[in-house]
């Protein structure tokens, strides 16, 4: 904000899987994040290509089953996503041990070290939620069945999940 304070920016968020980037270009959609002085914008690192935003995030959560020829373990993509930011590149990467996941451990030995900052979710929901677990205190997930009777729920976000469909409800709660 202060670096961009009274001129206009853009925010990219950009995913290598078209299923992910459309899941989340929606969520913007029904809850818009922009306004007169910043664009949000989301897409496939295919649609980003030749594009670039002053600030850019790049999701890479990784499939069920990974091997070196996935999306995000191609070098080339990787490289379109991180060269689509003119000032600041964020990497929003799940935390754990996938092994197969060979970008995670490559992007870790890129940055020098006082250039980068690691930050687990937890800090960043303290942040911006004052609580640590915020997303996981107010989620619900379930399994996506073939026939889906909804009931308002008492959490702000709700996942319902298949290996076929994904539906995302946003609560507003008060």
């Amino acid at each position: 904000h202060e670096k961009y304070y009274g001129s206009n920016y853009s925010i990219g968020v950009v995913c290598p899987y078209k299923a992910e980037a459309d899941a989340i270009k929606q969520m913007l959609e029904n809850r818009p994040l922009d306004n007169d002085e910043c664009t949000i914008t989301c897409g496939t690192v295919h649609s980003f290509q030749g594009d670039e935003c002053d600030i850019m995030f790049v999701v890479m959560n990784p499939p069920a089953q990974i091997s070196s020829g996935s999306h995000i373990n191609n070098q080339n993509i990787i490289n379109v996503a991180m060269s689509r930011a003119r000032d600041y590149l964020f990497f929003v990467i799940p935390n754990g041990n996938q092994s197969k996941f060979s970008s995670k451990i490559k992007l870790g030995n890129i940055v020098n070290v006082t250039d980068r900052k690691v930050m687990n979710c937890s800090v960043i929901e303290r942040v911006l939620w004052g609580d640590e677990n915020f997303i996981r205190n107010n989620t619900s997930v379930f399994t996506h069945m073939p026939v889906n009777v909804y009931c308002e729920d008492s959490n702000m976000y709700e996942v319902r999940i298949s290996d076929t469909a994904l539906d995302i409800k946003i609560h507003s709660i008060e």
